[in-house]
């Protein structure tokens, strides 16, 4: 999310195991780019296949902020 697209979203299903960046450096690139650039923040729903024992507290800690298994 970048310039101005970043204001079309209401949300984003992030994919924790995307084919060039996972999910959680994505996430920490989106909050990054939301604080240097005073945005509002779009909430991050995690989303993924492997679901193991304290991925949603994982998840949340880098800012997303709900996770679907």
């Amino acid at each position: 999310l970048t310039g101005d697209m970043h204001d079309d979203y209401v949300a984003v299903l992030m994919d924790v195991q995307l084919p060039d960046i996972n999910g959680v450096d994505a996430t920490k690139r989106v909050c990054s780019f939301e604080a240097e650039n005073k945005r509002h923040r779009v909430p991050i729903i995690a989303m993924t296949a492997h679901a193991l024992t304290g991925d949603r507290e994982k998840f949340i800690a880098v800012g997303m902020d709900a996770y679907i298994p």
